[in-house]
This record gives structure tokens, sequence and C-alpha cells, in this order.
């Protein structure tokens, strides 16, 4: 008896210390709307900003590609230092000693025609840069599924925390009760027992529901990537509770075709096809000659280059010729120096240039080019299929989701029916057992059937009304409660 005392007193020990936790959350915690989560999700989750990257490496992608339409222009410079055994232009022959030399010049290409690549490669990075933006648009749709998922499984953890926590008060009242009728010689002690077992079961059911909400709101933080304490708004369900025949409105075929209308996974393999196809287009332009016009312009120095100049002349009389009179012969020989041509002198005075076409026509390039055409092809036959199993899977889910909102709507109204004719027994069941027509164990059977009976009843509600936001997401309708 003290063992079993010892428990109970445990276990509400720590209700109230969970409550007073869970208060002191709620007093500090921020509220949040769904659109909010969906707001602060959109903005800040991780693996949005990194898809995001992905679509601006695109668009550098996409104008890289319009560039290679423009010619390109290379500068070069080169400068080195000769030692030793030198062929000297000055006077064409070798020496030894050391020059300098440079060549400046300028070099340019411009792809005139290879095989319409450049235009296939545009085309195709400009279907790259929207296949990136859906892919986010996917991503953030599949983040906004799963938040809601997780906002509903918080809204029906706290909704039912409201049941047990009433079923709880109705329990205490009627241990009050039966207290003064045990101490009036009406009923017997052990009825306190039974109540007091129950108050105890209670306790443990509130405790569940408490550790139930927590982790419905650790779900909710680690999908937003957001640890403050924040508590959700309760919507007004009940003001906008869908009747059965909503979903008995709703067509799975028409909910499919209108899904691959609006679903941007499936503009995302209808733009994974395009691309593939235009992988096969430049594949074959290989197949084609190339055709570059080029250009080039360039000059050099070298130290080694010298320039004469005249100081003066000397005369030199020639042994070997005389004159009629015998006279020797004078010959006047011009007397020069060698003197160093300046670098921008010799940049200025030895360019060239020279433009040209160059074809090049591919023979034999080891089947690289044939295999890549047909991998090409294989690529676009694989993105079909993936496209067809993409679209098989989506037909499975929806039909699944209209199964389970049918199932959740004849679920909700069997425990509507079932909940009235409960509360109706437990009222008698609860007159009969304080008059003693009754024991203990009927009563709080009546009493947890009920209890049962209204968890079903709010469990089938939110798994229905998250079935049709479901459907909803698939129409691409807005997700809001």
């Amino acid at each position: 008896m003290r063992a079993s005392t010892n428990l109970f007193l445990s276990l509400v020990l720590l209700f109230f210390l969970s409550t007073s936790i869970s208060a002191q959350d709620k007093s500090t915690a921020e509220t949040w709307t769904l659109q909010q989560c969906f707001d602060y999700a959109e903005k800040n989750n991780i693996q949005l900003k990194q898809m995001a990257l992905q679509v601006n490496s695109a668009e550098g992608n996409y104008d890289e590609s319009k560039a290679a339409k423009l010619p390109d222009l290379s500068s070069f410079f080169t400068h080195s230092v000769n030692l030793g055994r030198t062929v000297v232009s000055a006077t064409n022959s070798l020496e030894t000693t050391t020059t300098n030399n440079s060549n400046v010049g300028l070099n340019t290409n411009f792809t005139l025609y290879n095989g319409g690549n450049i235009k296939h490669t545009i085309e195709q990075r400009d279907l790259q840069i929207d296949l990136a933006k859906l892919q986010v648009e996917e991503a953030n749709n599949n983040l906004q599924l799963q938040i809601l998922s997780a906002y509903m499984q918080a809204l029906l953890a706290e909704e039912q925390l409201k049941v047990l926590q009433n079923q709880s008060t109705l329990t205490k009242e009627q241990r009050t009760r039966m207290n003064k009728l045990v101490e009036a010689g009406v009923r017997a002690p052990s009825d306190l027992l039974d109540l007091d077992a129950q108050i105890a079961r209670d306790d443990i059911n509130l405790v569940n529901a408490e550790n139930n909400i927590n982790a419905a709101y650790l779900t909710i933080a680690q999908i937003l990537d957001y640890y403050k304490p924040i508590r959700i708004v309760q919507p007004n369900i009940e003001g906008q509770l869908p009747s059965q025949n909503e979903i008995t409105g709703i067509s799975p075929s028409q909910v499919y075709e209108e899904a691959l209308r609006t679903q941007p996974q499936f503009k995302v393999r209808d733009l994974q096809t395009k691309i593939a196809e235009k992988s096969y287009d430049i594949a074959k332009g290989w197949t084609y000659p190339t055709v570059t016009l080029f250009g080039r312009y360039s000059t050099d120095y070298s130290s080694a280059i010298k320039d004469f100049v005249m100081t003066g002349e000397i005369a030199q009389e020639l042994t070997n010729l005389t004159t009629l009179s015998g006279e020797g012969v004078l010959l006047n020989s011009p007397v020069s120096t060698q003197e160093n041509i300046g670098y921008f002198t010799q940049l200025t005075d030895n360019w060239r240039a020279s433009v040209g076409m160059s074809v090049s026509i591919p023979i034999f390039s080891n089947h690289q080019i044939k295999n890549g055409i047909n991998q090409a092809r294989i690529n676009i036959e694989s993105t079909v299929y993936a496209k067809d199993i993409a679209k098989n899977q989506l037909r499975r889910d929806i039909e699944q989701a209209y199964l389970d909102a049918n199932a959740a709507a004849k679920r909700h109204v069997a425990n509507q029916s079932n909940m009235e004719i409960l509360t109706k027994s437990l009222s008698q069941t609860e007159r009969r057992f304080e008059l003693g027509l009754v024991n203990a164990f009927d009563y709080l059977t009546a009493k947890n059937n009920l209890t049962s009976a209204e968890l079903n009843l709010q469990s089938a509600l939110y798994e229905y009304i998250f079935r049709l936001k479901i459907l909803d997401y698939y129409q691409g309708k807005d997700l809001g409660l």
C-alpha cells in the first residue's frame, strides 16, 4: 500500500513539474501562425539558400555561353637573358656575349562556325536557369508540406491534452463527490481506491500528452532550424471543419491532371528532358567542321641589335695600286661606331601582324564523338523514363491520399456518433454509480471509453484536414489553415 502511495505521489509530482516547465515556456514563447512558419523557412532554410546558389551558378554559366559568340583577345610578353655563344644579328656571326630579348604581342580568335554548338549551349544553359529555379520551388513546397505535417501534429497533441485535462478534472470531481458519500457511509472506501488509481492513470496520460506536445514542437524547431521557444496559433478548426461531402466532390484523376500541370517537379522533369536533348544536339555538333578566324600582332627587342653611326673618314694608301705617274692611291674609308637601339624604338620598328582562318574537320576521334552521341541519346531516354516513374508515383500518392482522407472522414463521422452514444451512456452510468447501482470498474470503463472516443475523434479530424491539405498541395492550392 505504501509503495502504491509513493508511486502515486511521484506521478503527481512529475505531472506538476512538467506542467510548471510547460507554463514557463508558454509565457516566454513567441506565437507563430502557420504562414509565419512558411515565411521563416523560405527565408532562412539552409538547404534553400544552398539551392539558390545553384541559380546564381546557372546564370553565370549562361553569361559565359553568350560571351562565347564574341572573339577572344589575349596579350603576351616574354623576356629572356641569353648567355654564351649567340648569333649577333648585326654581324651575323657567333659571339660569346650576353643579350636581353623581349617579345610582345596580341592574339585573337573568333569562332565562325562549330556545328551550332555555341547556339545549343546558350539554349541549354538558359534551360538550366529555369531548372534551378524550379528545383528551389519544389524544395520549398516539400518543406512547407513538412511544416504543415508537424504543425498539425502539434495542434492534435494540444487538443488531446485538453481532452485528457478535462477527463482528469472530471475524475477528481467524481472522487470528491465519492469521498463525501464514503464519509456518509453510503459507499464503500474501496470505491475511492479505484478512483485514486484512475487519477494516477490520468496523470500519466497527461505527462505523455505533454511529452507528445514537446516532441511536436521539437520537430517544428528542427524543420525551421529555429530553437527559441515558440507556440503555434490555434486556428479555428471547428469554424472551418470540412464536411464528409467535401471528399466526395474530389476526383483523384482530376487532382492528378492538375498536379501534372502545376507541380514544379514535373516541370523539372520536362526541363531535364529538354536539357538532355540539347546535350544531344551539342554532341552531334562535334561531327561538323569548326571554322575559326585568327589574328596575331607581335614585336620584339634584342640587345644584340646595334646601329652603326658614322664618326668620320680616314685616308688609307693602297700599296698594290699606283697612278700612271707612279704615285700611290689614297682611299677614304668611313669610320663608324656601334650604338644600342632603344627598347621602345625596336618595339615600334619590329612589328609584324598576320590574319588567317583555320578549318578543323573531324575525321576519326577514336569513337569519342560517336560514343558521346550515343550517351546523349541514352540520357534523353533515361529522363523520359524518370518522368514516367514520377508520374506513376504521383498517381499512387494521390490515390493513397484520397483513400486516407476518405477513411479519416468516415472515422470522424463514426466517432461523432460514438461520442454521442458514449456521452449519454456515461451520464447514466455516473448517476447509477453515485446511487450504488454499479461499481467503480463499470463507471471507469464507461468514462475511459468516452475519453478514447474523444481522442479518436480529434485524431480523425486532424487526419482528415491534413489529407485534404495534401490534395490541395497536389493541386497547387494554398496550404494555410
